[in-house]
């Protein structure tokens, strides 16, 4: 008995990961066009000028209350260069 592509293809049709592994596929190009745009959206808004090498890719990665003035709305601003790895912390105070 020989199995033909169709039967081969109900067969693993029944095993779930099969389903899954096929509907995953084809949100792909769905997915692709979103990170393009996204990473298009992000190239529009540069950082700031990284004081260690000048690339407009100076960001913030985070930023914190400050230990002890945060009571007082003080906050710590950790900023990274995502071209060198420069990273600053920043003391941001209220105005």
């Amino acid at each position: 008995m020989a199995l033909g592509l169709s039967d081969i293809k109900g067969i693993l049709d029944h095993w779930a990961v099969w389903r899954e592994m096929r509907e995953n596929a084809a949100k792909v190009p769905e997915l692709e066009a979103r990170i393009a745009t996204l990473e298009d959206r992000l190239n529009k808004a540069p950082g700031q000028a990284c004081p260690a090498c000048g690339a407009l890719e100076f960001r913030t990665e985070k930023s914190v209350p400050h230990a002890t003035l945060g009571r007082l709305g003080a906050t710590n601003r950790h900023l990274k260069c995502g071209a060198c790895g420069h990273s600053e912390v920043k003391l941001e105070t209220p105005k």
